[in-house]
């Protein structure tokens, strides 16, 4: 089979210690020669001079051009589209930056051990070691005592990228992960960052705000493997080829290949490679392998197992170990032939495989995201396969893209506007991981695929704004759509760790957050928070208590008191139209408890309309006085004319069930419980006042599903039914639910109420079968056919 080949084609020295290497576009090879602390150039045609430093023993921190400067261990070096050189000088902790004449500064780092974030010189690290640009720039510091990757803008601001900062192999979010001693980090064209995370013996990934782990398990080891299986003794450093990573494995003397699928193998042969600390990409798809301990660069040929030609477009990865091609191509592409070539030690063989992407009515979503695709069919279709590539009419699809930690960033209605351009719901967060801002969904005039977009908050404001433009961008292009400056609405939250809102606005200028209420602006919904009072008198807050019998049954309340000032939580919610007063507010009192006291909405600055929650001795809500009650003190006796017009009224039992209830206008409902706590049966006033006196019943299964229902005559109280109940079902061979065997056709009657004379049966509900039916069923004229698969489902009433 096809088989890896590692060849050393040259061995480069003149060098003390070297940490490592990186080759620019033209060939010229710079060395951080860490022993004699300077950098080393080596042309294409073998000219090696001094680059920067002073090239022996005698380490410094000097700022100058060529052998003028001084280093301290520098350790890693990377190249800038300009051609500069940056590199960690490691025991000095800085960051420092060469320019293509040899003029060296400081780019980063106060030179005192820290972790201290800031800009430039304000910065410091801790023996920072390898470093990595992404496409935009950014510089990334594998900060290794700090047990942290850094990030540094091209301004120079330095702040935290991944790691908490404490030692361990812990992975998740980028922020809450854990390192120990990461040596270098690459960063892939996809701007996914691979950690070489040394201590650990791990191979970490940093993708989407996630840290996770490709290979090793934290042990130490030489072990070839599929991800955690394998075993590693010194992760050195890596290099990523679309998807195909090499590795370089200090104290294993080896250089390693990981498969994008995460299958570790081992392809350098015994005494290839001495303590290699550092692997670098020159032109032609050579490797320099940096050696620490014997101080050489190699310049190494690997043969791959196997190749393709020309290179996969994006979306698609090559297993250079396997052959096999996976992924998923995003767009539309022409038909194209690919060679694809195996090699070993005693030649090769070659295949050609041709695909093309042709476009689809479906939606296109972007698989490089967090994504769920929901379908809903609006026609009748036998399978989900049938769906596949109906037209918006026939079959509506939503997409709903997640970030990292798994919160929603885009909703994606595909085609779902008139003129079947995606609607998309725009969705970002503020530092705390709060929704600070709601956008108004806005359709996308330039994609109508489905795709998440890129750029969904600039285009969500190209869509409200009026006609002009947006960075050249045309604006306003759906006249039928209201125009505005602000769509969207703000929350503004008080500044404490309880995250309260403190004004919510709304789409539109005049319902944004301002520092005045205007005409124009500032019209939000503003909530404040306090405490009671009892001066002026109209804001006082009456204290209503439960009036007993000598039994300890209620029988009324009375209010004839205020609450002390500071007792109870107050909250005022103003509305839009409030400027100042008490007009347009409403107010919430709670007690200690976190129960709601009263509710005072005022329509001016006199009037208030006041409902008070009256609460027993154990908690529970026993009244509710509506505003048209203006007396103190109230009674349930038959005489009293504002209980039975105006007061909600609540009684429990001894396990605290409400067992009765009264609503203004109505007379008192009955409950009664079985063991389960399920409403068994039910009793109004009309029922009770029967000539024999009628129960609602509800019988249960053993998932607490509903059965049956019905009328059940019984000439006893309330209380002499749950007596009746209780006793019964103390008796073990009484049921509490219904049992129906599998496609029996009836219940088998053996929970309360069972006697047929006394009963009415109303309903009856089926579940988990159809086996209750004494006829077949006539099939559906649409087509579909029913099926047996309907185990927790209601299949007949």
């Amino acid at each position: 089979g096809a088989e890896f080949g590692v060849t050393v084609e040259q061995t480069l020295t003149g060098y003390y210690n070297p940490m490592s290497s990186i080759c620019a576009p033209d060939g010229t090879l710079y060395i951080a020669n860490a022993g004699y602390h300077s950098i080393m150039k080596r042309t294409p045609s073998g000219v090696q001079t001094v680059f920067a430093g002073g090239n022996s023993t005698v380490y410094g921190y000097v700022n100058g051009t060529g052998t003028a400067a001084r280093f301290r261990l520098p350790s890693f070096v990377v190249m800038d589209g300009s051609g500069n050189i940056f590199l960690t000088d490691q025991q000095n902790h800085r960051i420092r930056k060469i320019t293509p004449s040899g003029a060296v500064t400081t780019f980063a780092g106060s030179g005192n051990i820290g972790s201290t974030n800031g800009t430039g010189t304000a910065a410091s690290f801790h023996y920072p070691m390898g470093l990595a640009f992404d496409a935009s720039g950014n510089l990334y510091v594998a900060d290794a005592y700090n047990n942290k990757i850094r990030k540094i803008t091209p301004s120079g601001v330095v702040s935290d990228y991944a790691g908490s900062g404490v030692q361990g192999t812990q992975d998740g979010a980028a922020g809450t992960a854990r390192f120990y001693q990461p040596r270098s980090i690459y960063v892939d064209s996809k701007g996914d960052m691979y950690v070489a995370d040394r201590l650990n013996n791990l191979l970490r990934k940093v993708s989407g705000g996630m840290v996770t782990t490709v290979a090793g398990n934290g042990t130490t080891g030489f072990v070839d493997g599929q991800g955690s299986a394998a075993r590693f003794n010194g992760m050195g450093d890596v290099v990523v080829k679309e998807g195909n990573i090499y590795s370089v494995d200090i104290h294993n003397h080896a250089l390693r290949y990981i498969s994008p699928a995460g299958n570790v193998k081992t392809i350098s042969t015994s005494g290839q490679f001495t303590t290699p600390v550092n692997i670098c990409e020159g032109p032609g798809g050579k490797f320099y392998i940096t050696e620490n301990t014997t101080n050489r660069v190699k310049r190494v040929d690997v043969r791959r197992a196997y190749s393709i030609s020309p290179a996969l477009p994006d979306g698609l990865i090559f297993d250079e170990s396997t052959g096999r091609i996976s992924g998923r191509l995003g767009s539309v592409r022409a038909s194209q032939s690919y060679t694809v070539t195996a090699r070993n030690n005693m030649g090769s063989s070659t295949a050609t495989v041709t695909f093309s992407v042709a476009a689809g009515s479906g939606p296109n979503a972007s698989w490089g995201q967090n994504h769920i695709l929901e379908t809903i069919p609006r026609r009748a279709y036998g399978s989900l396969s049938t769906m596949e590539g109906k037209p918006v009419d026939s079959v509506n699809r939503r997409i709903q893209y997640f970030d990292g930690l798994g919160r929603p960033m885009q909703h994606v209605e595909w085609q779902g506007s008139p003129l079947k351009k995606d609607v998309v719901q725009y969705i970002e967060y503020d530092g705390f991981g709060r929704e600070a801002i709601k956008y108004l969904p806005y359709a996308d005039d330039t994609s109508n695929n489905g795709s998440f977009k890129v750029d969904g908050k600039l285009k969500q404001q190209y869509y409200y704004k009026n006609t002009g433009s947006i960075t050249g961008k045309t604006t306003g292009w759906d006249a039928h759509v209201k125009k505005t400056d602000r769509p969207y609405a703000v929350t503004v939250f008080e500044n404490s760790p309880l995250n309260r809102v403190k004004e919510q606005g709304s789409p539109g200028m005049v319902w944004q957050p301002a520092a005045n209420r205007t005409p124009g602006t500032g019209r939000t919904v503003v909530t404040d928070h306090g405490t009671n009072v009892t001066i002026p008198s109209a804001e006082a807050v009456r204290l209503w208590k439960v009036d007993h019998n000598a039994s300890g049954t209620p029988t009324g309340a009375t209010g004839t008191t205020d609450y002390v000032a500071g007792r109870l939580y107050k909250t005022v919610v103003k509305d839009e139209n409030w400027t100042s007063g008490r007009a347009g507010t409403v107010e919430e009192y709670k007690d200690f408890g976190d129960r709601v006291v009263l509710k005072r909405i005022w329509e001016s600055e006199s009037k208030k309309l006041e409902t008070y929650y009256v609460y027993d001795d154990f908690g529970d809500l026993c009244y509710v006085v509506p505003p048209a009650v203006t007396q103190d003190k109230f009674t349930e006796a038959a005489a009293d004319p504002v209980f039975d017009k105006y007061i909600y009224a609540y009684r429990y039992d001894g396990r605290r069930r409400l067992k009765e209830k009264k609503v203004p206008g109505r007379g008192w409902e009955h409950i009664v419980y079985n063991n389960n706590d399920q409403p068994v049966l039910t009793q109004d006033s009309v029922q009770r006042t029967k000539p024999l006196p009628e129960w609602s019943y509800t019988k249960y299964d053993a998932f607490g599903r509903v059965t049956e229902t019905g009328i059940f005559r019984r000439n006893l109280s309330r209380g002499q039914l749950q007596d009746t109940l209780n006793l019964e079902q103390a008796d073990a061979s009484r049921a509490l639910w219904e049992t129906r065997g599998y496609n029996a056709l009836s219940y088998d009657n053996k929970s309360y109420p069972r006697g047929t004379s006394t009963k009415t049966v109303l309903t009856v509900n089926y579940y988990d079968d159809y086996g209750f039916r004494a006829t077949n069923v006539l099939p559906a004229s649409s087509g579909l056919n029913n099926t047996a698969m309907v185990k927790g489902l209601l299949t007949g009433t």
